[in-house]
């Protein structure tokens, strides 16, 4: 285990006073800093002032859709170097394929879809008369909500595809779950469970 170091959320955004009350030390891009605050490590989640191996932990949920698979390589070699022998990083993607089953299951059952899946939302591209319901959720699942830049998704996750990243440029040292879409608490009522790994920087 790694001795107690620093505990960093990256991409935090509007979570980061939640987060930095209980501790962590959180990162986002300077528009999310100026909105959020308590932004503590401010720039792109593959350039992390901190020392190498300080971190004993870090969180990344919802982030890595956001990058292009090159960054993504960045990203990962950048929490190797800051991460203490016998830190881990946790780090959730959605699965795609999860998603296209749960719309195939949808739209093949006619199940009805809730009011928000149809509704557009300020800074959305205003096309919900003609992509509205099961549509407008795949969308906004696969390609992000496009709201505002930074919001829209730049990379798809499969298992394998995951795995192979996870391994190739952060650690040997993975295992990787199913579950709900929360870092707190696995929920298995979930309709689509995302893809979640804990990756170890072994011990020198």
């Amino acid at each position: 285990m790694a001795s107690e170091g620093l505990r960093v959320y990256v991409g935090a955004g509007q979570d980061a006073p939640d987060w930095t009350s209980r501790g962590w030390l959180c990162n986002d891009l300077p528009e999310a800093a100026a909105i959020y605050g308590s932004i503590g490590l401010i720039g792109p989640c593959w350039v992390l002032s901190v020392p190498d191996g300080s971190v004993s932990e870090i969180m990344a949920r919802g982030v890595l859709e956001h990058l292009t698979y090159h960054e993504v390589t960045w990203a990962f070699a950048e929490w190797r170097r800051a991460l203490a022998p016998g830190g881990h990083v946790d780090v959730e993607v959605p699965d795609v394929i999860e998603y296209l089953r749960e719309y195939e299951r949808i739209t093949r059952e006619g199940t009805p879809c809730p009011k928000e899946w149809s509704d557009c939302y300020p800074g959305e591209p205003e096309d919900h008369v003609v992509c509205s319901g099961a549509d407008r959720w795949l969308r906004r699942a696969i390609c992000g909500w496009q709201r505002y830049p930074g919001d829209e998704h730049r990379s798809a996750w499969t298992e394998p595809l995951f795995r192979h990243y996870l391994g190739k440029y952060l650690s040997p040292a993975f295992e990787v779950r199913r579950m709900a879409i929360s870092f707190d608490e696995d929920d298995p009522g979930a309709r689509v469970r995302h893809l979640w790994a804990r990756a170890r920087r072994e011990a020198s």
